[in-house]
């Protein structure tokens, strides 16, 4: 689901400082940010135990602005792509938003929400036809 993300202006001095910042979607949370002059969101949730990277902390990166962080247990990711360089998720990525600059805000597209799995289904369910003989 896109939607219409306007920015404080504290949010985009910190941006244009090199950091990220978690903006509010209608059902989720996204940390955005620049990198080289491009745009890049991520879904705010770790890998690792599925909680917000920013929760228990003041923002999603480290104290020198240099990678996103998990505040809960510390691992480190690479804002170009997400990947977890240090911790209990190494080399899984924080998942991708599209992010586009829109006037004083942006567009940011979560992809709605996650597919639910597949229903457990019976055997009949499944191949009713050779269930019967």
């Amino acid at each position: 689901m896109a939607a219409r993300v306007p920015l404080r202006p504290d949010q985009r001095e910190a941006i244009d400082a090199g950091r990220f910042v978690r903006v509010e979607l209608p059902f989720a949370s996204v940390i955005v940010g620049k990198v080289d002059g491009a745009w890049k969101a991520y879904a705010n949730v770790c890998p690792h135990r599925l909680v917000p990277l920013d929760f228990g902390g003041l923002r999603p990166t480290s104290d020198d602005g240099r990678y996103l962080l998990c505040h809960q247990h510390g691992a480190l990711f690479r804002p170009e792509d997400g990947v977890c360089i240090e911790g209990p998720c190494q080399g899984d990525a924080l998942r991708k938003v599209g992010i586009v600059a829109e006037g004083q805000g942006l567009l940011v597209d979560d992809g709605g929400p996650p597919a639910l799995p597949e229903p457990i289904r019976s055997r009949e369910e499944r191949d009713p036809v050779r269930s019967k003989g």
